[in-house]
């Protein structure tokens, strides 16, 4: 139900205007802080735009600051369309959609469909040795596509990919009359921003907040052009690309590692798999790349893991499975991580098996006694040679929270990543390093802050 009612109100003279007023109890808006940034390799970096929108004179006032690598400029104050102000709120309060609509694309579905088929061809070279069976699967996928919601599927699985040198953020924040307060947020790269984060409801592929803040926005707004399409050629090519990426790899995992797959697959949850041959680059020999869970394991716990390959198969199998099943149960059976996981439903939490940007090698693990010890907990653990037998690191969310599980079923809220500052018993501390090689630049930025907390088998 919505809280407050727009009432239009049109003049006998010929004039327009209108204003929010309450209906019985129900608040009104007083405030809308908007801070829009950006950051990314350019002499203008960073960008910034501050806006408050203000309740006055039965409309409103919008006034702000823009600022150009550090060249901070006042906005002259200007009046917001009570309409806009309407249509933003509306947005920020309607339900969540859980999958993007191509509808939203601005552009005819045969765009789309072309790219489809562009990218599904890339994987029919002589390169990629299709199996009749595969081929087949394969040609029933492309035409699940043509259909509108497996559509979505697809592209809102691409929304999730990435590209460096490219920081946008928009936080909205809009206060009503009775103290409550409504906030919306994006970091997002792609097409109008989505997906939008509320507190407290799953994110949503709605345009609907994206096309309220372009209208409510001024021309030359850090990020403004983001929020209003129709698609680019490039973002439509990079959203089909991202949107197929797991699936077409799966299928190249099964041509390339069908033996490993079906391995791994009686124990576990395949959630994502694929060979090296895309990621040739790294030189790492025949490789099985692959997101595990178990069966009767939460969905939020994943485990990325780096598998070397004889043929098609695993190339140390049971020594794998072995490994990689006692650092799952180990985690599942943590209480205090066990419970985490359980309340942050929103969140993901995952093991890295030798790969991605930090797991716990014989480095992290120093590192993690040394901060420990910096700490004044290392007593606390036992500070003996056998103290990281068994052990399994955890990352939790986007700005990681790193947890380390012993294997005597006690849990460590190691480290975070936030700028806050130290208190009485925490301390600033470094990353976690990169790989095998002294990263000697990440470990002297303090870029976490170290916790310590132990919590009990």
């Amino acid at each position: 139900m919505k809280r407050w009612l727009l009432l239009i109100f049109l003049s006998c003279a010929g004039g327009a205007w209108a204003q929010l007023a309450p209906v019985g109890a129900d608040p009104v808006v007083d405030e809308i802080r908007i801070r829009s940034t950006w950051g990314g390799l350019s002499p203008d970096s960073p960008l910034i735009t501050e806006l408050v929108v203000r309740r006055s004179d039965g409309g409103f006032t919008m006034t702000g600051t823009s600022s150009r690598a550090g060249k901070l400029t006042a906005m002259p104050p200007m009046r917001a369309s009570t309409g806009d102000v309407a249509a933003l709120v509306a947005a920020m309060e309607a339900p969540s959609r859980a999958k993007f609509d191509a509808g939203d694309l601005g552009r005819p579905d045969r765009d789309v469909q072309a790219r489809i088929d562009g990218e599904m061809e890339s994987e029919s070279g002589e390169d990629f040795p299709i199996d009749p069976a595969i081929a087949g699967r394969m040609q029933a996928y492309r035409e699940t596509l043509r259909h509108p919601g497996d559509l979505a599927t697809a592209l809102t699985a691409g929304f999730r990919s990435f590209h460096t040198d490219d920081y946008p953020g928009v936080w909205v924040e809009i206060a009503l009359s009775d103290g409550s307060k409504i906030v919306a947020s994006s970091r997002s790269q792609q097409y109008l921003m989505l997906p939008w984060n509320r507190d407290g409801q799953p994110p949503t592929y709605s345009p609907a907040i994206s096309q309220a803040l372009w209208r409510l926005l001024p021309k030359g707004a850090t990020n403004r052009d983001r929020l209003h399409g129709p698609i680019s050629d490039f973002e439509l090519d990079e959203l089909v690309t991202a949107g197929l990426f797991d699936v077409l790899n799966r299928f190249d995992a099964e041509v390339k590692a069908g033996d490993a797959l079906r391995v791994l697959e009686a124990s576990f949850v395949v959630e994502e798999a694929r060979a090296q041959k895309r990621l040739s680059w790294m030189q790492l020999g025949p490789v099985l790349f692959a997101s595990l869970r178990l069966p009767d394991g939460p969905k939020n716990l994943h485990m990325k893991v780096r598998l070397p390959l004889k043929g098609s198969a695993l190339e140390n199998s049971d020594a794998d499975l072995a490994r990689l099943q006692a650092a799952l149960s180990l985690v599942q059976r943590t209480p205090a991580l066990a419970a985490r996981i359980r309340d942050q439903p929103g969140e993901d939490f995952r093991i890295y098996d030798g790969f991605g940007y930090a797991w716990l090698n014989e480095r992290t693990a120093e590192q993690f006694i040394a901060q420990m010890r910096q700490l004044g907990r290392i007593e606390q653990l036992g500070d003996n040679p056998g103290l990281m037998r068994g052990a399994v690191m955890v990352e939790e969310g986007d700005a990681p929270a790193y947890w380390i599980a012993l294997a005597d079923g006690r849990a460590v809220l190691w480290k975070k990543f936030t700028n806050a500052a130290a208190t009485p018993t925490t301390v600033r501390c470094s990353s976690i390093p990169m790989g095998d090689d002294i990263d000697e630049l990440l470990e002297s930025r303090k870029n976490h802050l170290c916790i310590g907390r132990i919590y009990p088998p």
